[in-house]
């Protein structure tokens, strides 16, 4: 029985007929099959040590849950694709991720890695009345603020880190990029209006929040598939397609400091039909991360993604600043918590900006978010890049 098991599976992965049963034809010399034989048995032995060094790689760091839709599956051992495994790998960037981890059994350590709160521990805080935000955008975070040569490694990183035994990583390696906009943070004036902040969340609402310890897994064979956090968000989110709506954000951050031409001449192409609404009630949060580069879309009619848009559809909670943080390449030098008033937004650039959803003390965050598009690069972006990547 083993060695049909051995047979079946290297016919499948090496495209070798199996045995078949014996025909009328006269049988092959006893040369013939003792090469056969010896052929076997060395593709055998090269199959088993393939999955030997893949289960090996997979134990470096502990994968998570794989969710799709309702269904549940172990994405360890051979029940994960490799392409799956390897997402899972760049998205944990070096940390451990705890799966059987829930908001209610973290350690304090772990708290405080994760829901962020802006007590001047980690640098200024902007609270942001309506006389200073409504109106005008303005820069917050230069592009490139925190980068030069000694931070930056020769361009072969992987964009993994190693972890130490309590899940920190211990290194800083991230793959070399460029500015490419004059600024990494910047802060909006008014975009909605009171009511129209009112009617989003009452659509949303109306649409039935999704609650978990998800993100997407993004990408052409996943999309939407779910990968568990390890108690890294703590929220409820809806996403919503409304074209008409994305012309009028389109209209409205004509003056809001998007760029028109990226450094690299790929020029601005307005925002996507995609809408993440999200709502924090008291104690939640979203840890501190990277944005994946094309994130709330792929490659679509030539253009993608490249900044995030996080609009406050309220204000009157404690709490629930947007940390934009330094450290393990980020484009941010200094600490700095943004809390924009009702309709205003913190935009940011996917990839290289490290930021977290600080926890709320106090009543409910509601959050939209959406992306704005330019035209696509001529390279494919690095891989690790393209995926939301945990900072903590």
């Amino acid at each position: 029985a083993a060695a049909d098991i051995i047979e079946s599976t290297c016919s499948r992965q090496f495209g070798m007929p199996s045995q078949q049963s014996p025909s009328s034809s006269s049988a092959p010399s006893p040369k013939l099959a003792g090469l056969g034989v010896a052929v076997f048995v060395a593709l055998a032995s090269i199959w088993f040590r393939q999955q030997q060094q893949q289960q090996e790689q997979r134990q470096d760091v502990p994968v998570v849950a794989h969710h799709t839709d309702s269904t549940t599956r172990s994405t360890t051992g051979s029940m994960m694709d490799d392409q799956m495994a390897r997402i899972e790998l760049e998205v944990a960037n070096g940390w451990r991720l705890r799966p059987d981890a829930v908001p209610e059994n973290l350690t304090a350590e772990e708290r405080g890695r994760f829901a962020l709160v802006a007590d001047g521990s980690r640098g200024r805080t902007d609270a942001a009345d309506a006389e200073g935000w409504y109106g005008k955008w303005r820069g917050v975070v230069p592009g490139g603020a925190a980068w030069d040569d000694s931070k930056i490694d020769d361009g072969t990183s992987d964009g993994n880190t190693s972890a130490n035994d309590d899940g920190s990583a211990t290194a800083e390696q991230f793959i070399r990029e460029e500015v490419r906009s004059p600024w990494a943070v910047w802060t909006t004036g008014a975009l909605l209006s009171p009511a129209e902040c009112a009617a989003w969340i009452e659509r949303a609402e109306a649409l039935d929040l999704e609650t978990g310890d998800f993100i997407f897994a993004g990408g052409s064979n996943y999309g939407l598939a779910r990968i568990s956090t390890g108690a890294r968000r703590h929220s409820s989110t809806r996403l919503v397609d409304d074209d008409e709506f994305a012309a009028l954000m389109t209209d409205r951050m004509a003056d809001q400091g998007l760029p028109e031409t990226l450094s690299d001449g790929r020029k601005y192409g307005g925002i996507g039909s995609s809408f993440l609404v999200t709502r924090y009630e008291e104690g939640q949060y979203f840890a501190p991360h990277f944005d994946g580069r094309g994130s709330g879309g792929f490659y679509r009619d030539g253009y993608v993604a490249e900044f995030t848009v996080v609009l406050y559809l309220t204000d009157d909670f404690v709490g629930g600043a947007t940390h934009y943080l330094p450290g393990q390449g980020s484009e941010v030098a200094e600490a700095v918590a943004l809390r924009p008033t009702r309709g205003c937004a913190a935009v940011h650039r996917q990839g290289t900006v490290l930021h977290s959803g600080g926890a709320v003390l106090e009543g409910t965050k509601y959050i939209m978010q959406f992306f704005p598009y330019y035209e696509a690069p001529a390279l494919p972006e690095p891989r690790p890049l393209t995926n939301l990547r945990w900072g903590a």
